[in-house]
């Protein structure tokens, strides 16, 4: 298991397939482009690499969507069989659908704290959510969710600050809920059974 300290630290974490520790397998940042050449590099090179955790044919998740431009990403280059895009925000889905539609997309508007209404348990292969977890008060109860809609075996990949190198300030970072040092991350994914696979830093 590896985490790289730096800004944002994206996590890969694998569903468990029981709980013997053994491994199977809310609101953004908003970038309202109309083509993926308007949308920062960092925030596509995100989804570029859940490309790489995106299994051809598979179920994928894109939570707190935003204007959609990663799960158009998602459904033109992965090949999955369907990418849900959830977002609480109604203009936001309405400006994905219409400038990154794309057939294999499912667009959903829903709180993240309500999804599992509409969605079905263990039922995606691959779950993603960027710069989401630290603007929640109960990052425990999305993390919670999360693993609930995850397949054992599933890959998850979710983006934070990281607190050993960005420390949290409310008035630096008013969206903000909480930042989370590597210690407490892991210890909040294991509560969910989610397993870390590797680390990154952006």
């Amino acid at each position: 298991t590896a985490f790289l300290t730096g800004y944002k630290s994206s996590w890969i974490f694998s569903k468990m397939q029981n709980h013997n520790n053994q491994p199977g397998n809310a609101h953004g940042v908003r970038q309202a482009g109309t083509r993926l050449e308007d949308i920062s590099t960092c925030l596509i090179e995100r989804y570029r690499l859940a490309l790489q955790y995106t299994v051809p044919g598979g179920r994928v998740l894109d939570m707190a969507c935003g204007s959609g431009y990663g799960a158009f990403l998602l459904a033109r280059d992965a090949e999955p069989a369907e990418v849900v895009a959830v977002d609480i925000s109604q203009h936001a889905v309405r400006h994905g659908k219409q400038y990154f539609d794309h057939p294999r997309i499912q667009w959903l508007v829903s709180d993240v704290f309500e999804v599992d209404q509409h969605l079905a348990p263990g039922s995606f292969d691959a779950v993603f959510s960027f710069d989401t977890l630290e603007r929640l008060e109960n990052g425990t109860g999305f993390l919670e969710i999360l693993s609930g809609l995850l397949k054992p075996g599933g890959t998850a990949i979710i983006s934070a600050p990281n607190q050993d190198i960005l420390p949290f300030d409310k008035n630096a970072f008013p969206g903000h809920a909480q930042h989370y040092t590597s210690r407490q991350f892991l210890r909040e994914l294991r509560r969910h059974d989610l397993a870390v696979v590797r680390g990154f830093s952006q």
